[in-house]
């Protein structure tokens, strides 16, 4: 169901004139290689399709995102303004996961002012 390589990886293009944007992410990968969000910017996309701190992502497009390197799973995530993108998610109050469709848009809301740039990492990363 999900497949992933270093090889199959989708290459995204920007078309001139366009601009890839995300939808409002704070991602960090544990130990165990699985993608998670410590927070999402208020009012973004990501926080309107309900996607909590802690979820842990499995998928974005259908391709399983499990030991990818975040800034990876950011250029699978990042995309045209409008376009959309299925995630698969496990929330952290759930027994199972769901698929969400987000929308992503342009000037979204800056990132929880609660995180101070201490919190964000070198091994976090914002899409």
């Amino acid at each position: 169901m999900f497949h992933h390589s270093s090889k199959s990886l989708p290459q995204y293009t920007v078309s001139e004139g366009e601009e890839n944007v995300g939808i409002g992410l704070h991602l960090f990968r544990n130990n165990l290689g699985n993608v998670i969000v410590k927070d999402t910017k208020a009012g973004g996309a990501a926080e309107q399709a309900g996607i909590l701190p802690g979820a842990v992502i499995l998928s974005v497009d259908d391709m399983a995102v499990f030991n990818l390197e975040l800034k990876d799973v950011r250029k699978m995530i990042m995309g045209p303004v409008g376009s959309t993108l299925r995630l698969l998610i496990k929330s952290p109050d759930q027994d199972h996961a769901e698929r969400v469709t987000v929308r992503r848009y342009k000037d979204m809301p800056r990132l929880n002012p609660s995180l101070s740039p201490k919190v964000l990492q070198s091994h976090d990363l914002t899409c």
